[in-house]
């Protein structure tokens, strides 16, 4: 597939649930193996992640996992690993994006770009995470600007895609800040107490 969404592209307002089974080896412009159409008539698509695995996709663009205008990702429980992006192997937060939520055991990790540099959940500056209840869990997160909130309240799970950058508790919530300015961390999935 040369255009959006390898193996799955969600369009007017549909949705789709995934629970259990794989999605593997499939291509495309953005969004390897779902993407999310712009919102029609002002309703926008939805993916619904519970469970199975995403790996083995490759985008020449950005995200295993895209979406545009409206689109909501609940990410639920399932593994995205082994999947190849830009930017965003596992899922990337696009700044027209509505919502992603993340939650249960979901693992996003492991994924990479072309040169082989951890690249698992990239959010551009103002995009935030909604957080629900998060239990073994495991995701990485990155940003190529300024430190930025990525989620709206603190959890455990969450770490840093490059060895410059930290995930920091600060004001109730997570941040991706510079490694040097970090005062609390995530070390185990355990809030502070690493230096």
């Amino acid at each position: 597939n040369k255009t959006d969404g390898g193996a799955i592209y969600v369009r007017g307002g549909g949705t789709v649930n995934m629970y259990s089974g794989k999605i593997t080896g499939n291509t495309a412009r953005n969004g390897a193996a779902v993407a999310i159409a712009d919102a029609a008539g002002g309703k926008a698509g939805v993916f619904n992640l519970y469970g199975g695995e995403i790996s083995g996709n490759t985008t020449t663009g950005n995200g295993t996992m895209y979406g545009y205008v409206g689109a909501q990702f609940n990410l639920l429980g399932g593994k995205v690993t082994g999947n190849t992006a830009n930017h965003g192997g596992a899922f990337y937060f696009g700044a027209t994006m509505d919502r992603v939520t993340l939650g249960g055991d979901v693992q996003l990790i492991g994924n990479t770009t072309p040169a082989g540099k951890n690249d698992d959940v990239y959010l551009p500056a103002g995009k935030i995470i909604t957080v629900g209840q998060l239990q073994g869990a495991k995701i990485g997160v990155m940003n190529d600007g300024s430190a930025v909130q990525i989620t709206d309240k603190e959890a455990a799970g969450f770490v840093s895609n490059r060895s410059s950058r930290t995930v920091v508790a600060k004001d109730g919530a997570l941040w991706l800040a510079d490694a040097g300015d970090h005062k609390h961390c995530l070390c185990d999935g355990k809030l502070g107490g690493c230096d």
